[in-house]
């Protein structure tokens, strides 16, 4: 009887254990997508100064006296 008691034991640890590397994992996934969101609005105001740059070219090389 203690056999199948620690058989079943065993087969409970294996299976917690799984569960837990299943939830770090995604744990750690999750981290990385929070870590990449933590940047996008960088990228979104240097995307938002380079678009006015574009959009305003001719003003800024004809204050330089290039051709526009």
């Amino acid at each position: 009887m203690s056999d199948a008691l620690h058989d079943r034991e065993r087969v409970e640890l294996g299976r917690l254990i799984e569960e837990t590397r299943k939830f770090v994992a995604e744990q750690h996934k999750l981290m990385a997508e929070a870590q990449k969101y933590n940047r996008d609005p960088w990228f979104l105001v240097i995307g938002a100064i380079i678009a006015a740059l574009a959009a305003r070219l001719d003003v800024i090389l004809r204050a330089f006296g290039l051709p526009a």
